[in-house]
């Protein structure tokens, strides 16, 4: 199985913040990349979005999961799956 793991820019990014945390270039508060799921995901550029969105297709297939299949079953589009959670 291939080891799937967050992008390289969300990597480079968390790191960048964690120097600058440390540095005490910025709060806290400010340091969103070591959260799972950031309460501003809105800010998130939309290419990364669609970066995250593949990743988590990836994680999903290799679990076993038809995504297909999941999604048909529920009468949905294959992109329509998450639309309820999405408010970006």
């Amino acid at each position: 199985m291939q080891d799937i793991r967050p992008t390289l820019r969300w990597r480079n990014a968390k790191r960048k913040e964690e120097e600058e945390f440390t540095a005490g270039l910025i709060e806290k508060d400010d340091c969103v990349y070591a959260e799972l799921f950031p309460e501003i995901m809105k800010s998130i550029e939309t290419e990364e979005r669609e970066e995250l969105c593949d990743y988590s297709d990836q994680v999903l297939i290799q679990c076993g999961l038809d995504i297909d299949d999941l999604t048909k079953s529920q009468n949905l589009g294959r992109y329509e799956l998450t639309d309820d959670w999405r408010e970006w």
